[in-house]
Protein backbone atom coordinates (compact mmCIF):
# COMPACT_ATOMS: atom_id res chain seq x y z
CA UNK A 1 0.00 0.00 0.00
CA UNK A 2 2.81 1.99 0.62
CA UNK A 3 4.70 1.95 -2.40
CA UNK A 4 1.70 3.03 -4.66
CA UNK A 5 2.14 -0.76 -6.12
CA UNK A 6 -0.63 -2.77 -7.79
CA UNK A 7 1.59 -5.75 -8.45
CA UNK A 8 3.04 -5.76 -4.84
CA UNK A 9 -1.08 -5.55 -4.01
CA UNK A 10 -1.90 -8.31 -5.86
CA UNK A 11 1.03 -11.02 -4.90
CA UNK A 12 -0.24 -9.84 -1.26
CA UNK A 13 -3.82 -11.49 -1.68
CA UNK A 14 -2.26 -14.66 -2.78
CA UNK A 15 -0.24 -15.13 0.20
CA UNK A 16 -3.24 -14.00 2.93
CA UNK A 17 -2.96 -15.52 5.70
CA UNK A 18 -6.60 -14.98 6.30
CA UNK A 19 -7.53 -17.93 3.45
CA UNK A 20 -7.72 -20.48 5.89
CA UNK A 21 -10.14 -18.99 8.20
CA UNK A 22 -12.46 -18.03 5.30
CA UNK A 23 -12.60 -21.39 4.22
CA UNK A 24 -12.72 -22.97 7.70
CA UNK A 25 -16.02 -20.49 7.74
CA UNK A 26 -17.33 -21.29 4.65
CA UNK A 27 -16.96 -24.84 4.72
CA UNK A 28 -18.45 -25.00 8.43
CA UNK A 29 -20.82 -23.00 7.57
CA UNK A 30 -22.22 -25.02 4.81
CA UNK A 31 -21.60 -28.79 6.56
CA UNK A 32 -23.29 -27.10 10.02
CA UNK A 33 -19.99 -27.90 12.18
CA UNK A 34 -20.38 -25.46 14.04
CA UNK A 35 -17.35 -25.69 16.03
CA UNK A 36 -15.14 -25.50 13.00
CA UNK A 37 -16.66 -22.32 12.27
CA UNK A 38 -15.95 -21.03 15.73
CA UNK A 39 -12.26 -21.72 15.35
CA UNK A 40 -12.39 -20.32 11.93
CA UNK A 41 -14.35 -17.36 13.51
CA UNK A 42 -11.73 -17.20 16.38
CA UNK A 43 -8.42 -17.82 13.74
CA UNK A 44 -9.84 -14.64 11.72
CA UNK A 45 -10.08 -11.98 14.50
CA UNK A 46 -6.47 -13.10 15.62
CA UNK A 47 -5.06 -12.80 12.33
CA UNK A 48 -6.61 -9.19 11.50
CA UNK A 49 -4.75 -7.97 14.59
CA UNK A 50 -2.31 -9.17 13.86
CA UNK A 51 -2.17 -8.15 10.27
CA UNK A 52 -3.37 -4.44 11.47
CA UNK A 53 -0.67 -3.86 13.98
CA UNK A 54 1.96 -4.28 11.34
CA UNK A 55 0.19 -2.69 8.85
CA UNK A 56 0.16 0.39 11.69
CA UNK A 57 4.12 -0.32 12.49
CA UNK A 58 4.87 -0.22 9.17
CA UNK A 59 3.05 2.71 8.25
CA UNK A 60 4.63 4.53 11.05
CA UNK A 61 8.11 3.74 10.25
CA UNK A 62 7.12 4.97 6.03
CA UNK A 63 5.74 8.15 7.56
CA UNK A 64 8.85 8.54 9.95
CA UNK A 65 11.13 7.65 7.35
CA UNK A 66 9.84 9.95 4.81
CA UNK A 67 9.78 7.33 1.99
CA UNK A 68 6.28 8.58 1.44
CA UNK A 69 5.59 11.54 -0.76
CA UNK A 70 1.87 11.27 -0.72
CA UNK A 71 -0.34 10.00 2.07
CA UNK A 72 -2.53 8.53 1.54
CA UNK A 73 -1.39 7.03 -1.59
CA UNK A 74 -3.81 6.57 -4.43
CA UNK A 75 -3.70 2.44 -4.02
CA UNK A 76 -4.68 3.38 -0.54
CA UNK A 77 -7.36 6.01 -1.38
CA UNK A 78 -8.79 3.34 -3.80
CA UNK A 79 -9.55 1.02 -1.33
CA UNK A 80 -10.96 3.20 1.54
CA UNK A 81 -13.74 4.35 -0.56
CA UNK A 82 -17.12 3.46 1.75
CA UNK A 83 -19.59 3.78 -0.96
CA UNK A 84 -18.58 0.77 -2.45
CA UNK A 85 -19.13 -1.36 0.63
CA UNK A 86 -22.59 -2.98 -0.81
CA UNK A 87 -21.08 -4.15 -3.58
CA UNK A 88 -17.97 -5.09 -1.36
CA UNK A 89 -20.21 -7.41 0.68
CA UNK A 90 -21.83 -9.16 -2.44
CA UNK A 91 -18.66 -9.64 -3.63
CA UNK A 92 -17.09 -11.24 -0.32
CA UNK A 93 -20.14 -13.56 -0.10
CA UNK A 94 -20.10 -14.91 -3.43
CA UNK A 95 -16.09 -15.44 -2.88
CA UNK A 96 -17.26 -17.16 0.23
CA UNK A 97 -19.41 -19.78 -1.76
CA UNK A 98 -16.81 -19.84 -4.54
CA UNK A 99 -14.45 -21.03 -1.85
CA UNK A 100 -16.81 -23.74 0.28
CA UNK A 101 -18.06 -25.00 -3.77
CA UNK A 102 -14.19 -25.57 -4.86
CA UNK A 103 -13.25 -27.15 -1.53
CA UNK A 104 -16.47 -29.72 -1.72
CA UNK A 105 -15.84 -30.35 -5.60
CA UNK A 106 -12.11 -30.45 -4.74
CA UNK A 107 -11.16 -28.33 -7.31
CA UNK A 108 -8.29 -26.81 -6.12
CA UNK A 109 -8.06 -24.25 -9.67
CA UNK A 110 -10.28 -22.19 -9.05
CA UNK A 111 -9.60 -21.74 -5.28
CA UNK A 112 -6.67 -19.09 -6.62
CA UNK A 113 -9.02 -16.24 -8.10
CA UNK A 114 -11.39 -16.56 -5.19
CA UNK A 115 -8.03 -15.73 -2.72
CA UNK A 116 -7.41 -12.79 -4.82
CA UNK A 117 -11.23 -11.64 -4.47
CA UNK A 118 -12.02 -12.61 -1.05
CA UNK A 119 -8.86 -11.54 0.58
CA UNK A 120 -9.16 -9.44 3.56
CA UNK A 121 -5.77 -8.68 4.17
CA UNK A 122 -5.16 -5.44 1.99
CA UNK A 123 -8.32 -3.62 3.41
CA UNK A 124 -7.26 -4.23 7.27
CA UNK A 125 -3.54 -3.45 6.51
CA UNK A 126 -5.12 0.28 4.21
CA UNK A 127 -7.48 0.70 7.84
CA UNK A 128 -4.13 0.16 9.62
CA UNK A 129 -1.63 2.29 7.51
CA UNK A 130 -4.15 5.08 7.00
CA UNK A 131 -4.81 5.62 11.15
CA UNK A 132 -1.36 6.63 10.92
Amino acid sequence: MATDNVVVLVASMLISPLMGPVIAVTLGTSINHWALVRKGLLAGIKSLIVAGAIGAALGAIAILKGGVQDWPTAEMSLRGDASQMPLNVIVAVASGLGVCLSGLGQNANSLVGVAISASLLPPTVNAAMAMM
